[in-house]
């Protein structure tokens, strides 16, 4: 009887993270005594012709090397079923519709409860851990409605956490939405693992349940979004109960977005905000959703000069794109009230 067989790509396109789809539809196939492949790229070495082929897809922007993916293994393996999935795929179903393969849009529930396979990345010593799928906000600027459209929130994360792994990725929209928090939060202590919310949590939710853990959490630093200018005094305000609960400032990140609907004006004024009460910012520009060029886009109170001297000064004086709350970037930045002065530095010598 002949084995069936599905190979499992993910386009040349750069991840921090290991493709956590494809992690998930590698046990699928597993359990149902699939033989089971995994290649990045173009890849050439097989010793099998698959009967399936299930390509990821990431940012938009990166549709390129998704569709390069697309088009060397439908020629290669002309009589393979082939599917394409992933954030472009859900996105921008139109837009890879010429690929001459399957196209999927959203999830496919019946993997979504399958757990990953870390054997496809054995240096991998990370769980990788989702709480809750979704978000209870709608923001114009996210596309987690249409990836995640309902909130779903689980009650535990132990069956997701890993012995051999040193330490734990929360991989939740809105973790501090979900009313499982306090039962996962002890999960994560009693695991005594280092632990990242690394999709960042939302500043607004964090109460007394979150408080009384966080002195008990590990972790490196805690990510949080100030993207619209009317947070300054909730920002300041969950930022000193943070401070009280014995967080220091400077290990609070902020992603603070510009070039949406934003001036740079306003956007200082958010910087000033993060830097004053000692906490890092880190400016996120904003692409569009169906972005096909990284960095194209410019908002409407937005010109070419003023992104670059945000970028800029992020190369210059930050520290890996971040603005950390050193004196001398305060004074420069928070001592006025002018975009053009904060974020001028001097022309660079050639």
């Amino acid at each position: 009887m002949t084995r069936h067989s599905v190979l499992l790509v993910k386009p040349s396109y750069y991840s921090r993270y290991p493709p956590i789809a494809l992690m998930k539809f590698s046990t699928h196939f597993r359990n149902a005594g699939w033989k089971v492949a995994y290649r990045e790229g173009v890849a050439k070495d097989f010793g099998f012709y698959p009967e399936q082929i299930l390509i990821t897809s990431l940012y938009t922007y990166e549709w390129r090397a998704v569709h390069e993916a697309c088009l060397h293994y439908r020629q290669r393996f002309p009589r393979a079923r082939i599917a394409l999935g992933g954030v472009y795929a859900t996105l921008m179903a139109d837009h890879a519709s010429s690929l001459g393969v399957d196209i999927h849009v959203g999830q496919y529930p019946e993997v979504e409860k399958c757990k990953l396979d870390y054997s496809l990345f054995p240096a991998w010593k990370t769980s990788i851990v989702t709480a809750s799928k979704g978000c209870i906000r709608n923001c114009k600027f996210c596309a987690v409605k249409r990836l995640e459209p309902c909130f779903e929130c689980f009650p535990t994360i132990g069956d997701q956490l890993r012995r051999n792994h040193s330490a734990i990725v929360i991989w939740d929209n809105n973790f501090l939405a979900s009313p499982y928090r306090s039962d996962i939060l002890e999960e994560i202590v009693e695991s005594r693992k280092e632990v990242d919310f690394c999709q960042g949590l939302d500043i607004r939710l964090v109460d007394d349940t979150f408080l009384n853990y966080v002195n008990r959490l590990k972790f490196r630093m805690l990510r949080f979004a100030y993207d619209l200018t009317g947070m300054k005094q909730t920002v300041a305000r969950q930022v000193e109960r943070l401070r009280s609960a014995g967080v220091r400032p400077r290990d609070i990140f902020f992603y603070a977005l510009y070039n949406f609907r934003d001036s740079p004006d306003s956007f200082l004024a958010k910087i000033q905000d993060i830097l004053d009460i000692g906490c890092v910012a880190y400016p996120m520009r904003y692409e569009p959703l169906d972005s096909l060029k990284r960095g194209s886009h410019m908002g409407q109170n937005w010109n070419t000069r003023t992104l670059d001297m945000v970028n800029r000064l992020r190369r210059v004086l930050g520290y890996h794109g971040a603005l950390p709350p050193y004196e001398g970037l305060r004074k420069k930045i928070c001592r006025t009230s002018s975009f053009e002065r904060a974020f001028y530095l001097h022309p660079e010598r050639r």
